[in-house]
């Protein structure tokens, strides 16, 4: 059905616009040093992603200035892809960084607003209501999950815009079975792998969803065609990021490469085999949390003596090889393997050290307690995955020092977000029940990435989820579209 896009875009604009303006106000008071131009957020991870395209554009190649014994020096880098490149690239030619920035924080203001308004599409697509298009629009209108990171330098907006419109012409073409919104589909979806690399599942998930939208095998040639444009523009730019990655470092790296300094991130070896420690029975290893906390040196700007002292490790993880009093000794070898004051022979001995104390608990516990890492702790992560604790990009004061609209908006967004989140699963179920083919089969892309992050890579932090959020509107919408049925809120089409 045809809508009145300009009336529905506007509302968004409208919707959108009431909220950035609230959030870069409190974010502008409460923290000023992180902000540039006033609106563009930098934090940690925003150098990774545009300080190798301004060498890029100046002739450095595509590099990052690297910390090396306290000397500065510049190397290849591929720990994140270019997905700004197309357009940050250009405008800080042109412009300058400051400016291109602020540049970047208005292109996601609109690719946000557009994204409101195709996923309402998407959901009257799928489930084939006319209700359904105006419940999607405000239950993604007004939620600040996604459209929080509009602010940031990050890939989250931008990453999660263009999964929207990909999926909004994967639509066009299941129905159509014209090459063209095939195309479309895998240049947009592309670009977004580029922002989130973990998107790279869809150019499987996607073609199977397509062979098995018919119980009839039909048309077999003109799918194998679709399927092949889909996946062509992705294949020619992994193609070319490999052979580049391939140059810079004699290997094969397609996407991301692992944590490593190798290729010049954040981790360091010893680092990477510490979270297959804490993953292994279902912690979260990153060091704003309180076990990757718990390892962080005195030395990083991260340490905070308090936490180091506490037990944030539960008291059923422990085998015959390691206890509690065991990794407090892993974790002063642990430390001494990153101790600047230290040689570099005598780190490299700490980091072997760790890493094969590190392999052996990892071992253990496998061995020990196989339930526990293969059933358990998957469940645990994907647990704390979907049921996150906190929202940590609201850049407010702490809770003692809010204005009571601080505390209504942040405390009403975390319930608003248990509120998507409980009816998507809700949506989910109530899609099997029914048995509906094509939205089954829609369920195993938000499925697909679950599985990949939270049981195969173990690697739960809580902006992945970002990518995720949409399928969750999605779905919750089809529960209050059932729900508003039963209660004859709405009249149902189907």
């Amino acid at each position: 059905m045809k809508r009145n896009a300009i009336k529905w875009i506007s509302i968004a604009f409208l919707m959108q616009l009431a909220l950035f303006i609230y959030l870069n106000i409190n974010f502008t008071q409460n923290s000023p040093e992180r902000i540039i131009n006033h609106i563009f957020i930098k934090i940690g991870d925003t150098n990774a992603y545009f300080q190798p395209i301004e060498a890029l554009m100046d002739g450095k190649g595509y590099s990052i200035e690297h910390y090396d014994d306290g000397h500065v020096i510049r190397k290849a880098f591929a720990g994140r892809m270019p997905g700004f490149l197309p357009v940050y690239g250009p405008l800080y030619l042109l412009l300058g960084s400051d400016t291109a920035k602020a540049i970047i924080i208005f292109l996601q203001f609109l690719s946000s607003i557009l994204s409101i308004y195709v996923l309402a599409r998407i959901a009257e697509k799928l489930f084939n209501e006319k209700a359904a298009f105006s419940i999607a629009f405000f239950l993604y209108g007004i939620s600040s999950y996604v459209s929080i990171f509009i602010h940031y330098g990050l890939a989250d907006s931008f990453g999660t815009s263009l999964l929207i419109f990909a999926l909004y012409y994967v639509f066009d073409g299941l129905k159509t079975e014209k090459v063209l919104p095939w195309f479309i589909a895998g240049t947009l979806l592309c670009w977004a792998v580029f922002f989130r690399p973990i998107l790279i599942v869809f150019f499987v998930v996607v073609p199977v969803l397509y062979i098995f939208k018919s119980a009839r095998i039909f048309k077999i040639a003109v799918k194998i065609r679709n399927i092949v444009v889909f996946g062509m523009i992705v294949t020619l730019s992994l193609t070319a990021w490999s052979i580049r990655n391939f140059r810079a470092f004699d290997e094969f790296i397609p996407l991301q490469p692992p944590d490593s300094f190798t290729y010049h991130s954040n981790h360091t070896p010893q680092s990477v085999e510490l979270r297959s420690l804490i993953s292994a029975w279902g912690g979260l290893w990153k060091k704003w949390e309180p076990q990757g906390q718990w390892f962080v040196p005195p030395y990083s700007p991260r340490y905070i003596p308090k936490l180091t002292s506490e037990n944030p490790f539960p008291n059923n993880i422990y085998t015959e090889d390691f206890n509690f009093d065991s990794l407090i000794v892993l974790r002063e070898i642990y430390w001494r393997s990153m101790n600047p004051e230290l040689s570099l022979e005598e780190r490299m001995i700490y980091k072997e050290e760790t890493i094969l104390i590190i392999q052996k608990y990892v071992r253990s516990f496998k061995k020990n307690k196989p339930l526990y890492y293969h059933f358990w702790a998957p469940m645990k992560l994907t647990s704390k995955f979907l049921f996150q604790s906190r929202l940590d990009h609201f850049l407010f004061p702490e809770f003692r020092q809010m204005a009571w609209h601080q505390i209504l908006v942040k405390g009403g967004y975390f319930i608003y977000y248990y509120f998507i989140i409980i009816c998507g699963l809700m949506g989910m179920i109530l899609i099997y029940l029914q048995k509906k083919r094509m939205q089954i089969l829609f369920t195993l892309l938000p499925l697909s990435l679950i599985f990949i992050i939270t049981i195969y890579l173990r690697n739960v932090e809580f902006r992945y989820f970002v990518p995720l959020y949409p399928f969750f509107v999605l779905f919750a919408t089809s529960f209050l579209i059932y729900l508003f049925g039963k209660t004859h809120l709405i009249k149902s089409d189907s």
